[in-house]
């Protein structure tokens, strides 16, 4: 009874973390164009130059650069000993290894949001 009940628990914090994973995923670009804001000031001008070409203008005026707004992201794993439990088959990662990365490369996602 034990051992399936930590399983079930297992399963729930992998599947909660899975789940913020993918909502910051999809939060990521919507903030990205958040920053960015709406479509600058802009004229466009296209002047046919009666020879088969034409001259394109484009004049846009806004902000160089906005930055995002920092958030703070915590991160809570299971660490109990179910979490040393295979994913699946042969050579496969256990539980908290899955975890760890499934994190790290969170972490990496927003770093590299953060610094471009």
């Amino acid at each position: 009874m034990k051992h399936s009940f930590r399983a079930k628990k297992s399963a729930i914090v992998i599947s909660l973390l899975l789940v913020l994973m993918m909502v910051l995923s999809l939060a990521i670009p919507k903030l990205t164009k958040a920053a960015a804001g709406s479509t600058p000031p802009h004229t466009k001008l296209l002047t046919d130059n009666h020879d088969g070409t034409y001259t394109l203008s484009l004049d846009v005026v806004g902000e160089s650069e906005r930055k995002p707004n920092p958030v703070n992201v915590t991160v809570i794993l299971d660490h109990s000993g179910s979490m040393d439990t295979r994913t699946g088959g042969y050579g496969s990662q256990t539980r908290m290894a899955a975890a760890q990365n499934a994190v790290n490369n969170l972490a990496r996602s927003l770093f590299n949001y953060n610094t471009t």
